[in-house]
């Protein structure tokens, strides 16, 4: 069986970023990262508690843990990573999952 991946990556700009920077790198990101095979469901959110040490989550899943590795190992992904997403990082969490089925009472 086949499991889909959850890929996420939670953002704080470096200290001192400027607003133009900031929109650039979720400008850039918005335009590559969707664009590599086998990324679907791509969306970039913005943090709305104050109480947490990020900004801003990138998330996009995959079919199956190959596609996941072959963006990894992608052109587009590597050369964003080195010239977009460094360049801007204060801090990043980077999370990789896949979904557990647990069955219930309710079931």
């Amino acid at each position: 069986m086949r499991t889909k991946i959850k890929h996420a990556f939670a953002v704080r700009p470096k200290a001192g970023a400027e607003s133009d920077e900031i929109q650039d790198f979720l400008g850039r990101t918005a335009e590559i990262l969707p664009s590599i095979p086998g990324v679907e469901n791509f969306a970039i959110y913005r943090q709305i508690n104050p109480d947490t040490g990020f900004d801003y989550l990138v998330s996009m899943e995959f079919a199956c843990e190959k596609a996941y590795r072959e963006y990894n190992r992608h052109p587009l992904h590597e050369n964003y990573v080195a010239d977009v997403w460094m360049k801007i990082a204060g801090e990043i969490m980077v999370f990789d999952l896949e979904e557990i089925k647990i069955a219930t009472s309710l079931e």
